[in-house]
Parts: structure tokens; C-alpha cells; sequence
């Protein structure tokens, strides 16, 4: 029980950090990366 409040607590406040401080930051760098990434395997089936 104590373990798993634990985890659960660590988890929700890293949730809460990573919305508040890095969460758009994040967005804004993972939509270039994940655009990049599906061209290139388009460009290898075509």
C-alpha cells in the first residue's frame, strides 16, 4: 500500500510538472520529430 501511494503520488506530481513547465514545449518538439519520422517511412514503402 505505502509503495503504491508512492508511485502514485511521484507519478501524478510529474504529470502536474511536465504540464505546467515542459508540456507545450514538448508538443512543439515532438510534432517536427513525428512528421519527420512518418515521411521517412513513407518515402521507404514508396
Amino acid at each position: 500500500m505505502d509503495t503504491r501511494s508512492a508511485s502514485l503520488l511521484r507519478r501524478r506530481r510529474l504529470a502536474t510538472s511536465t504540464k505546467q513547465s515542459g508540456g507545450l514545449s514538448l508538443q512543439i518538439l515532438l510534432i517536427p520529430l513525428i512528421l519527420l519520422l512518418s515521411h521517412s517511412y513513407l518515402n521507404q514503402i514508396i
